[in-house]
């Protein structure tokens, strides 16, 4: 893996109000180099496809098992 990596939200996972970001459970780690790529691209659904990644997908893995880790009970997803 490369590091260092950094947290990315998943900007179209949420409605966004008035520039805030999305919640942390839509949060996925990319290395420095693809995040920096990501949010030159433009088009950040177009990125994920090219790559053959559902950050979705990977954003609710990492949260329900974040939430196992911390509490010994899975999270729960905001529903949006």
């Amino acid at each position: 893996s490369t590091t260092p990596s950094d947290a990315h939200h998943v900007r179209f996972a949420q409605p966004r109000a008035m520039s805030r970001k999305v919640g942390d459970d839509f949060t996925v780690p990319l290395c420095r180099k693809h995040h920096r790529d990501l949010h030159h691209c433009g088009n950040e659904a177009a990125f994920w496809h090219d790559m053959g990644i559902d950050p979705l997908q990977m954003a609710k893995e990492l949260w329900e098992e974040a939430g196992k880790l911390r509490t010994g009970i899975p999270a729960k997803r905001k529903k949006f």
